[in-house]
This record gives C-alpha cells, sequence and structure tokens, in this order.
C-alpha cells in the first residue's frame, strides 16, 4: 500500500493533538476503525441479535480487537477513536481487569437479591443496565487469566452485543492465544470464536517500540519543582494516552488509582506509604502495572519509621519484580532518607533506588508500558 495512505480527519487530528506521527500500520488500523465508527454513529436504536438474520447482515462488525507487542500504539489508537465517537455517543473506557471486578459485583448482588436465578440471567440483567447508559465499551489490555473470567465472557459478550452496545479492545494476544493453557479452555473457545465472527481483527506488529527509544538516557529520578519533565516522561512511557482513574483490589479492600495509562501507574507518596498498607498490597501493584511513578516523597527522618518502612518495602517489590520506578522527592534522592534507627536498610534501599535508575536497569529493563 502507498506510504501517503489517507487518513480521516478525526484520525489525522488524534494523532496531532498527540504530537504522534502515524506508521504505516497505525494508519490501517485507524482506516479499519473508520468502518466501525461508521456502524455506531449510523446505528439504529433497535438490539442486534446473533440470532436475527437482518441483525447480522446490518451489523457484521460490533466491536474491535487491536493487538499485538507493547509500544505499538495500540493504547493511542483506542483512545482516538474513543474520543471520536464521544462526541455524539456514550462512551466508557476502563481497564479490564476493574471491569471485571465490577461484573462479579453485580453477579454477588444480582444472587442475594434474585435467589433462584443463575449467572446467566445476572449477566444478561447486568448488560441491559450497561446498555441504558453507554453505546461504546473500551477496554484496555484485555486478558484473561483466571477460570471465573474465562467461563462467563462468552454469554457476557453476547449480551452486551445483543443489547446493542459496541466493543473495543487492545491486546497482546491474537485472539487464538488468549487463555492459553487456562483450567477449562475448552469452556472458553466460543468466546475467541464469537471475537472472530464480530469484531473487526486489528493487528499491530513490528514497527519501532515508541516507549521504549531513548529509555535509558530518560532522567527517572526528579525533585518537586520539576514536575513538568516527569509528566512529560509519563507522556513517553505511555505514547501520549490519557490517563485514566482505576481501582485494584486489595485484601478485601479497594485501592484508588488516580492516573493510569496502560501499565503505567501514578501515586503520591501519601497514598502509597502513609496508608496501612504492606508487601502483600505492592506485590498486588507489580502484577498490574510495569512501571510506578511515586510523587512528593519527604524528606524521611526518625518521626516517619512506618513511612519509611512501607517504602523501603515498595522499593524491595518493585525490584525483585523487576519493575521502574520513576521518583520525585523533596530532597535530591541520596537525602531523603535521615536517621539512625533503619541506618542500614536505608543504605540497601538507597543502593537499590540508584541501581533501578541506571543505564543497565534501564536498558534491559522489558515491560514498559
Amino acid at each position: 500500500m502507498s506510504a501517503n495512505l489517507p487518513l480521516s480527519d478525526w484520525a489525522r487530528k488524534g494523532f496531532e493533538d498527540r504530537n504522534l506521527t502515524p506508521d504505516m500500520a497505525q494508519k490501517e488500523a485507524l482506516n479499519a476503525l473508520g468502518l466501525l465508527r461508521d456502524k455506531i454513529i449510523v446505528s439504529k436504536s433497535r438490539k442486534w441479535s446473533f440470532f436475527s438474520k437482518s441483525g447480522h447482515a446490518d451489523s457484521p462488525y460490533k466491536g474491535a480487537y487491536i493487538f499485538g507487542p507493547v509500544g505499538r500504539g495500540k493504547t493511542v489508537l483506542m483512545d482516538i477513536f474513543c474520543e471520536e465517537i464521544s462526541k455524539s455517543e456514550s462512551v466508557r473506557r476502563i481497564h479490564f481487569h476493574e471491569f471485571m471486578i465490577e461484573v462479579h459485583d453485580f453477579l454477588h448482588e444480582y444472587r442475594k437479591g434474585e435467589k433462584g436465578k443463575g449467572a446467566d440471567k445476572a449477566l444478561d440483567a447486568y448488560a441491559v443496565q450497561l446498555s441504558k447508559t453507554y453505546k461504546l465499551l473500551c477496554f484496555d489490555e484485555f486478558h484473561v487469566t483466571n477460570v471465573a473470567d474465562a467461563m462467563i465472557l462468552s454469554r457476557l459478550f453476547t449480551s452486551l452485543f445483543n443489547n446493542g452496545l459496541f466493543i473495543i479492545m487492545t491486546s497482546n494476544w491474537m485472539p487464538d492465544r488468549l487463555y492459553e493453557g487456562g483450567l477449562q479452555r475448552v469452556r472458553f473457545l466460543p468466546f475467541i470464536e464469537l471475537i472472530k465472527r464480530v469484531m473487526i481483527s486489528i493487528p499491530l506488529e513490528g514497527g519501532k517500540d515508541y516507549r521504549r527509544t531513548g529509555l535509558h538516557e530518560r532522567q527517572v529520578f526528579f525533585q518537586e519543582n520539576e514536575a513538568d519533565k516527569m509528566n512529560d516522561l509519563f507522556s513517553d512511557l505511555t505514547g501520549g494516552a490519557s490517563k485514566q482513574p482505576e481501582k485494584i483490589k486489595l485484601r478485601g479492600r479497594m485501592l484508588h488509582v488516580g492516573a493510569a495509562s496502560k501499565n503505567v501507574a501514578e501515586f503520591t507518596f501519601n497514598e502509597l506509604c502513609e496508608k496501612p498498607l504492606g508487601a502483600e498490597d505492592y506485590l498486588k501493584l507489580a502484577e498490574r502495572f510495569d512501571v510506578i511513578f511515586l510523587k512528593n516523597i519527604p524528606v524521611l527522618d526518625e518521626t516517619m519509621r512506618n513511612e519509611s518502612k512501607r517504602l523501603m518495602s515498595l522499593i524491595d517489590v518493585l525490584y525483585d519484580k523487576k519493575k521502574m520506578l520513576v521518583m520525585s522527592s523533596e530532597k535530591a534522592i541520596t537525602e531523603i532518607f535521615k536517621g539512625n534507627t533503619h541506618k542500614f536498610e536505608f543504605e540497601r534501599t538507597l543502593s537499590r533506588i540508584q541501581e533501578m535508575g541506571s543505564t543497565l536497569y534501564l536498558k534491559d529493563f522489558e515491560n514498559v508500558g
């Protein structure tokens, strides 16, 4: 195809607003999404059904599945598309992990209130509820790791589609590789066939990994007066994708993430180190995110022993799990630990922090964003 493949005005503007230039694969993806855009905007209010001949003929696609390795701009494409649709339709953008927590919570409450009714009825009710508010659902980082999710996805998505909802999602895996090796995967296969039948599959493979370019040359430790530089790094690591709030379930309670994009999250020192969190909670964060931004670290003296211990625990977890840490502090990193109570531990933690900011550590880091 020609390198000068034209883009629709909405797609071109989306890239221009982010100061990005799409490559050929991204242009082809956006043009494919344009077909879905037209379907959504002109779609009738009547419900679509797999079992309706007219519905199947009128709406061959009810969504898009964008897949490929990290750093290829999947989330940026989805954001551009969602922003365009939101001009005329109601859109909900949510990380898939958070969405499934919500689904299971709804199932639990529905079963308590509607005794004797099974999961299928509950999933139908949930789909109806969503369809009253939204036209398009946008799921970032779609993946399936547990059997509880795997067993309900086919019915859930069928109900969502049948109630007139459109879905766009990003994933690192092609449809046939989803839930590979998972328990009872044979019962998951109808969901894969559903994706392939009613969603446009858009591969984004090869090309340049924009998030990794020059990463080992980046500054990752900042002082509080360098907030703009820190924000620029967040934008670079996520390819300009917008920040979104998220919730993570920790030991029976929810941790609110004020700003997240793909596998990058931003927290304040207060949120992670002044609240009663422990290593188990930080492990959950490390499972969910590959990059943690930690802002506004104060000077830690003898009056902040608990907060200091939590910071050391957080850094140990991120180091052990080979995650990236970006920090801003009141003083230089070498000056944030004061006092003698945990002097040895402080020195060990400081050594780890310095290693995590080294060229070698960042150069070998493979799980960015």
